[in-house]
């Protein structure tokens, strides 16, 4: 076997390349070649810069590949070959297609001392091993490839940062690799080269991100293909079923770490369309600490979150429709088809969403959203599952009040908790048994947030909702008007009298009875999805979802 180590020499390397990197390699030949029986340094010279890295070993492996060199072990000209590379390597060349090491680094100023570098991966075996760990602490370009699959794969010419991780995702995803404790190489941090295609610590950054999360979608698509062919119990027929598979719906959701209601009803939207037999996605979305937004495809890769970023990930086209919650901006989405689900009003959050025409305005409740296209409401609350196993005792018999701040925390900083009461926080009381039974005691719940999911776990718990006023008068009309007619909600001030707790009873056993069951919400998320198709033009208007449920059961 033949190898050639490959090392584009780039403006400011010829120095380092002359004086470092290829004495080390010679040196490494000197001691042990291993199982090569020939090692040959093929350098590409672009001094100027004009070439790029990626051009520059791209040219290199077709030299390697036309000589007939069987491995290629790529090398940048700040780098070190380990003298014992070769012989170290040599148990693991039968077995894989592409091999690294430990990055192991030193400096400039402190040439003569090197360290592993501090949190890396020291093993990875697999694509979803890579995948799930940091860049920055996974591969570096020192490694080992069998040259006709470096051939056929080959590096992104058009781009100066990042291409090393497409490439390595390329490799990962396709044949045998491995990373292993042994050290190849010796990386040299602080003398990067210059000239007009260079790129910064940060621009290799936010690109490898991207390419990290292009490679996360490319194999979750591999992965859910099975489950997208699955019955799709939720459609009448399989008509029906081929006409939902035609089209691709992505979820934008806040992770449900973030432990609210809309998170976890977006997060199980995607899981719902999926038994649909819809071709459905799930993307997270969230904020830095300056709120600016980001998205990620598996919660450890991000990315800011504009239009031109999304549209790297998810290409737009005719067939694709979002799915996101009322508080983004539609500009960042003006390739798609979007339904808007209004989980809360407008405004409700920090971020203020801003609709664009022609989406399909799908509401939780009509009192949300003004003429909306649909409505579909699925029921989240934790005390659904909790109220009939415990002792019921009427709120008029109770002892405990609450004060609430919720959302309204983001619109009045100087909010306080209502005298004689306990102030209710998402960190208190810990875990979700003591938090019911803490609502059980509760006679009323103050609540400075009229649209929470919390209310609606008080409510099953038997506690009565007092809706208080924040302040901010955009914030204030925030609130359910049918729950406040029915009894279901008090508003601050009125009278808590017998009467009061009596209609809120039976205002509160009509409610439970209303609750949609899941058959109910699946058949009613299915006209959802035909009427959005309808409203893009994607089917027929005529299309008559009822005859086709009709043509079913007589089949």
């Amino acid at each position: 076997m033949k190898l050639a180590v490959i090392t584009p020499v780039g403006p400011g390397h010829e120095k380092t390349y002359n004086e470092l990197c290829c004495p080390s390699i010679q040196r490494a030949v000197e001691h042990s070649t291993g199982p090569f029986s020939e090692v040959i340094p093929l350098p590409v010279w672009d001094l100027r810069g004009e070439l790029g890295r990626s051009r520059a070993r791209n040219l290199a492996i077709a030299e390697a590949a036309a000589k007939a060199y069987d491995w290629i072990f790529f090398l940048d000209a700040d780098d070190l070959l380990n003298f014992h590379a070769f012989e170290e390597v040599a148990p693991l060349l039968s077995e894989y297609d592409a091999i690294w090491g430990q990055i192991c680094e030193t400096t400039v100023e402190n040439f003569g001392t090197a360290h592993l570098r501090a949190g890396q991966k020291t093993e990875i075996k697999d694509f979803e091993d890579l995948l799930q760990t940091d860049p920055f602490h996974a591969l570096q370009m020192g490694h080992f490839v069998r040259t006709p699959i470096a051939m056929a794969l080959g590096f992104d010419e058009s781009m100066d940062a990042g291409e090393d991780y497409k490439y390595y995702y390329s490799l990962w995803s396709e044949f045998r690799c491995v990373k292993v404790p042994m050290i190849f190489f010796l990386n040299v941090r602080g003398n990067h080269s210059s000239g007009e295609r260079s790129a910064s610590a940060d621009d290799w950054q936010f690109a490898t991100m991207l390419e990290r999360l292009k490679a996360r979608w490319e194999l979750d698509q591999k992965q859910r293909t099975n489950i997208l062919l699955h019955e799709g119990k939720g459609c009448a027929s399989k008509e029906e079923l081929s006409l939902f598979r035609q089209y691709r719906f992505i979820v934008l959701a806040p992770h449900t770490s973030q432990g609210s209601a809309g998170s976890l009803v977006l997060c199980q939207l995607c899981d719902d369309l999926l038994f649909l037999g819809c071709d459905a996605r799930l993307i997270f979305i969230g904020q830095d600490p300056k709120l600016r937004m980001a998205f990620s495809l598996d919660k450890h890769g991000w990315a800011f979150l504009t239009r031109d970023n999304f549209e790297q990930i998810i290409l737009p086209d005719e067939r694709t429709i979002l799915i996101h919650g009322e508080n983004l901006d539609g500009d960042l989405f003006e390739s798609f088809h979007v339904i808007r689900w209004y989980l809360n009003k407008v405004g409700s959050t920090r971020n203020i969403g801003r609709p664009r025409d022609g989406e399909f305005k799908l509401a939780w409740t009509e009192d949300l959203c003004p003429e909306p296209d649909a409505v579909l409401r699925k029921v989240l609350y934790k005390g659904l599952d909790y109220y009939d196993s415990r002792p019921f005792i009427p709120a008029q018999n109770r002892g405990l009040d609450l004060t609430y701040f919720g959302k309204a925390l983001h619109h009045n900083q100087e909010l306080e908790a209502l005298p004689e009461t306990t102030l209710l926080t998402s960190d208190w009381p810990e875990g979700e048994d003591a938090y019911l039974s803490l609502l059980s005691k509760t006679r009323f719940i103050f609540s400075y947030d009229p649209l929470s999911s919390v209310l609606g776990d008080a409510i099953a718990m038997g506690a009565v909702p007092v809706i208080l006023k924040s302040g901010n008068p955009a914030y204030d009309d925030h609130e359910i008007s049918q729950w406040l007619q029915s009894g279901l909600y008090l508003r601050f001030g009125e009278e808590h009298d017998a009467g009061a707790f009596h209609k809120y009873l039976r205002a509160r056993d009509e409610w439970m009875k209303s609750l949609f069951s899941y058959d109910n919400y699946i058949g009613t998320l299915r006209l959802v999805v035909i009427a959005a198709l309808k409203k893009f033009g994607l089917i027929d208007l005529t299309y008559d979802p009822d005859n086709v449920v009709s043509q079913s059961q007589k089949q």
